[in-house]
């Protein structure tokens, strides 16, 4: 709760307990005093109210109090609290649609049609007095004696009024199963037929069961909003009336012309059957017309044809230059994804800037056209992500959470920003007027800078692009580049953006396609995640993709993307042969400090969820770990015996259950549950599975870790506030005063606690610029000073048995250090080495939670080692192409 909201309250509501949260808001059931009624408190979230500010909140929500409706749920009051916006609401004795969806699946059709009926004429209603609602969805249908009621303008219009300061909460306004094509698109200016639109999904799920498109990721489903048809209602359910089918159905329309005009004709559609012939009609062309509604639909319908039915065209063949040398990638630092993160080409393909490890130091390395040998650009220490000027004559890259420029005949490097990412190295794109895009930053933005230096500009975030950067490319003679997007792990649901620098536009263009490249002369490049390589006609004005012709080169897909870079003239260079790609599935390893890796359990792998933490029991018999679902979205917590036999599942709650941990004496676990909304919180039930699951720590912000004190007499845990940046540490006792106490509480972000052996020390991980470093601390007194143990970065800190050393993982080098600690409880560089070295990304890690575990004899470390594919290998080398450089591909 809000501190001293029910003191601030007092005289007016008294509040008696939460009755439930969401995305935006928490709501508290109240009395109130004055009138003698049960009310609805909700509490903005702390970083909405922030983003939106109070003023403009109950200014914006004065609008929606002006609504009266019999189908709209009234506002009695809205105030300022302590920094804390709130607004009160009736207490609606009853359910909301999505309880009864959940209950039942499936409603009567004649109900269905009802209730979609009463949110149509609130819907129109408000519509009338200006007011778009932009996030109708079950959640927000309220059931009360058998009548729908509306619920939730204020949020919404106050949230679409905040703009782009939005995107800083981490939040987006609208949930994908119900968004609109120009919602999804991120149009600024919605009218009417974006709710209506929302109606038709959910009157589709009451129909149905399930909304019109679904997937496993809000990607996925946007992308499936942008180019596919909805099945229509009659093949889940044949007794759906057709003049009902057909309303939804034209409700559904991608287009805005192309639905009802008002929710009111929804309505009337519903009630009387009078649009059937016209609907019945667009219902069979729907089904049957093969002309795409949308450029989107028209490309993504292609290219997917073209992959299923394989090179059913005829294309020029391609002439194939192999270079004068092969890519010197040292055994262990073998790594997939090289071409795709590591290596750059001109646009003429006359120059190829990479880096790679030779003799045990990263830098770049230069290869000239007519010069056999590349040689490497002093200076360039530890540079990863490298692109090249449009001249060729300059590249940029970074090193840790630095970019910076070189030329590549040599000079001194040029610091532009301290903003890159360091854990996912992209590379950038400079554009033809000077201006550097890059992906970078804590919070995972799209980046702007020019090459001479100065401001960094924020161009757009994850949240705006659905996902994480892949390939960022430049567009010839343009301000504006291609963004190819990606989940973080796997990218199984790829999308590409149309990126304007200058009004920081997004458009999505190209569904499906796992790399895109825009080429001189108006036509563009693209892979899909098979491999199979198009070179279509672009117009950038528009952002309109041609149709495709498929190449006959075809690619080599890592887990990093394509194993390909392109110069804008129409040159490829292609990554041939390698080590195999890692795979989603991984399997449990010890690794010796003597170097040696031993397989636990041959007969046993899993997909770990990304955000697991390994956990060995103190016994030294069992291990706590989660796996994704099928489903790829539900984790679960599972119990695995060591050394052999199959996991069994402890906690399947919440979409997440991740983060397990035991406590000393192997009695209980503690684990955290992420649920439907994204809040998470941690909860403890005994080990072997009795008893019931209980809450043990919650929080406004949501509690995403929670480990013992080696004694068992603390619990510390971790909260985070996304919109921020910040975690920060607290440390309970778990018998007698409870109370929480700091132990790492700052603007920044702060990780992976964990106590000493002898309870006199914590450790955790900081943020520290763009890159975590390991703080130790004096525990429980935590005002005695403070000491950095790592330079450079370092994540997942771990004591050993004695507490004389503290292990901790270089993020992004695949290094385990061990640091020993000096007699005054420091920890001296020259007492610091390397124990486990690996291929980069070949076992599990995670900079937010421990992914490894000190074996019982401390002489290794159980560890989650990633199954690589069995294709490829052989030693990586790279063939330039001009198989389309003057437009060969033909039909």
């Amino acid at each position: 709760m809000i501190p001293n909201l029910s003191q601030a309250l007092e005289g007016r509501y008294a509040i008696d307990r939460e009755i439930g949260h969401g995305g935006m808001a928490t709501v508290y059931l109240a009395r109130d005093l004055r009138h003698d009624r049960d009310v609805a408190v909700k509490v903005l979230r702390p970083e909405l109210a922030a983003v939106i500010g109070a003023e403009r909140f109950l200014a914006e929500i004065k609008t929606t109090a002006n609504l009266q409706h019999p189908h709209i749920l009234p506002l009695h009051d809205s105030g300022e609290v302590n920094g804390a916006v709130f607004y009160v609401m009736p207490f609606v004795e009853g359910e909301s649609l999505r309880d009864r969806l959940q209950r039942e699946k499936q409603l009567p059709i004649a109900e269905a049609v009802r209730i979609a009926t009463e949110v149509a004429s609130a819907l129109d209603y408000a519509h009338r007095h200006g007011v778009i609602h932009r996030d109708i969805k079950p959640e927000n249908v309220l059931l009360h004696d058998g009548r729908a009621l509306v619920a939730d303008f204020g949020i919404a219009l106050a949230a679409s009024n905040a703009g782009s300061r939005m995107t800083e909460t981490g939040m987006s306004l609208g949930t994908p199963h119900y968004m609109s094509p120009e919602q999804a698109m991120g149009e600024r200016v919605l009218d009417a037929r974006t709710d209506v639109y929302a109606l038709g999904c959910v009157l589709y799920e009451m129909l149905t069961g399930d909304p019109p498109f679904i997937g496993s990721t809000a990607q996925a489903i946007v992308a499936k909003v942008m180019t596919e048809k909805p099945v229509p209602p009659s093949r889940a359910r044949d007794t759906v009336p057709e003049p009902v089918e057909d309303a939804v159905l034209t409700a559904l329309a991608k287009l805005p012309a192309d639905r009802f005009a008002s929710a009111a004709e929804f309505a009337a559609a519903l009630s009387d059957g009078q649009t059937a012939t016209r609907s019945t009609a667009r219902r069979a062309a729907m089904v049957t017309d093969r002309r795409p509604l949308l450029a989107l639909a028209a490309l993504a319908t292609a290219l997917a044809v073209v992959a299923a039915v394989g090179w059913s065209r005829t294309v020029a063949p391609t002439t194939d230059r192999a270079l004068a040398y092969q890519v010197h990638l040292s055994p262990s630092e073998s790594d997939v994804g090289f071409v795709a993160a590591q290596v750059a080409l001109s646009a003429d393909g006359g120059v190829i800037v990479f880096s790679d490890t030779v003799g045990g130091a990263l830098q770049l390395w230069v290869k000239e056209r007519g010069v056999a040998e590349p040689r490497p650009i002093p200076g360039t220490r530890g540079g990863q992500a490298p692109f090249l000027s449009p001249d060729g004559r300059t590249v940029a890259y970074t090193v840790g959470a630095q970019l910076l420029r070189i030329p590549i005949s040599g000079g001194a490097p040029r610091v532009l920003s301290d903003s890159a990412h360091v854990e996912q190295p992209v590379r950038g794109a400079w554009l033809d007027d000077g201006t550097i895009i890059f992906f970078g930053g804590t919070s995972s933005f799209l980046y702007a800078v020019s090459d001479t230096g100065g401001v960094t500009r924020h161009i757009a975030n994850t949240d705006q692009l659905l996902g994480f950067p892949a390939v960022i490319a430049a567009v010839p003679g343009h301000d504006a580049v291609i963004v190819t997007v990606c989940d973080f792990a796997t990218c199984t649901n790829p999308i590409v953006d149309l990126v304007r620098i200058g009004s920081q536009s997004i458009e999505r263009i190209l569904p499906g396609s796992i790399g895109a490249w825009p080429l001189s002369g108006g036509r563009m490049l693209s892979i899909l995640p098979d491999g199979a390589l198009f070179v279509a006609s672009f117009d950038p004005a528009t952002g309109r993709v041609g149709e495709p012709t498929p190449l006959s080169t075809r690619i080599a897909v890592s887990e990093m993307g394509p194993e390909l870079t392109v110069g804008s003239g129409g040159v490829t260079l292609q990554g041939v042969g390698g080590a195999g790609s890692f795979t989603n599935r991984a399997q449990l390893v010890v690794a010796g400090f003597d170097g040696s890796i031993r397989l636990v359990d041959s007969a046993w792998s899993g997909v770990f969820a990304n955000n697991s933490r390994l956990d060995l029991a103190p016994d030294g018999h069992r291990v706590l770990l989660s796996q994704v679902e099928p489903d790829g979205v539900k984790s679960t917590l599972f119990i695995k015996p060591y050394p052999e036999g199959p996991a069994t599942r402890f906690s399947a709650m919440g979409v997440q259950s991740v983060r397990a941990a035991w406590s000393p004496d192997g009695r209980w676990i503690v684990w955290v549950v992420v649920g439907e909304d994204g809040r998470a919180e941690v909860w403890r039930q005994a080990s072997d599975g009795s008893g019931v699951p209980t809450v043990l720590v919650q929080d406004p912000r949501g509690v995403y870790e929670a480990v013992f004190s080696p004694d068992g007499n603390w619990l510390l845990y971790r909260t985070d506030d996304v919109a921020a940046g910040r975690g920060n540490i607290y440390a309970r006792r778990t018998s007698g005063d409870t109370t929480a106490i700091p132990v790492a509480e700052s603007d920044v972000e702060e990780t992976s606690a964990t106590v000493s052996p002898d309870g006199h020390w914590v450790a955790y991980a900081a943020r520290i610029g763009a890159i975590k470093e390991i703080i130790v601390r004096p525990f429980p007194n935590i005002d005695d000073g403070r000491v950095q143990v790592s330079n450079g970065g370092g994540t997942e800190p771990l004591w050993s048995r004695d507490g004389r050393t503290l292990y901790y993982r270089k993020a992004g080098r695949g290094q385990v250090l061990a640091a020993r600690m000096g007699p005054n409880g420091t920890f001296p560089r020259d007492r610091q080495s390397v124990v486990v070295q690996s291929a980069i990304r070949e076992y599990w890690d995670n900079d937010d939670t421990r992914q490894y575990s000190l074996m019982p004899g401390g002489t290794g470390f159980l560890m989650m080692r990633r199954i690589r594919s069995t294709a490829g290998s052989t030693p990586m080398h790279l063939v330039l192409r001009e198989h389309f450089l003057s437009g060969e591909g033909s039909r």
